[in-house]
């Protein structure tokens, strides 16, 4: 019974020997709990309130054109956010832009800017729309 309780007690100062040697984040695995804050924006397409997703119709346009709308994006959250415009849905030889885009926006601040859509050479005249996000990202 000795020899028994002699080899556990070696193969558990083994174990607390490894144990020791390792940071203890890498023991356990701890699940985190911390949630990231998001930044908060008001935003307007042509001075009317607009929400974020929503389809932005641009009217009838033609090839080679450049259609133009303002965008206005006010900080109305507790942190300062980098505010980008993003399209996922715009077809290739399109491009939509910013004059504001990837800006640093201050808390109560407001960026105002150009938003302009470039049709393609290509491009079939015709009334287009696509899902339009700014997406605020905490600094």
């Amino acid at each position: 019974m000795e020899k028994r309780n002699l080899a556990f007690l070696s193969v558990a100062a083994l174990i607390i020997g490894i144990a020791a040697s390792y940071p203890m984040n890498q023991l356990f695995v701890v699940p985190s709990t911390a949630v990231v804050p998001s930044a908060t924006v008001n935003i307007w397409i042509d001075n009317e309130a607009w929400s974020n997703g929503t389809e932005l119709s641009w009217g009838t346009v033609y090839p080679s054109e450049i259609v133009s709308a303002n965008l206005t994006v006010q900080n109305t959250g507790k942190y300062n956010a980098t505010v980008t415009v993003t399209c996922p849905d715009l077809p290739d030889g399109w491009s939509l832009t910013w004059t504001e885009n990837g800006k640093n926006l201050l808390i109560d601040e407001v960026l105002e800017g150009d938003l302009d859509l470039t049709v393609p050479v290509d491009a079939e005249p015709g009334s287009y729309e696509w899902n339009l996000y700014i997406l605020a990202e905490q600094t």
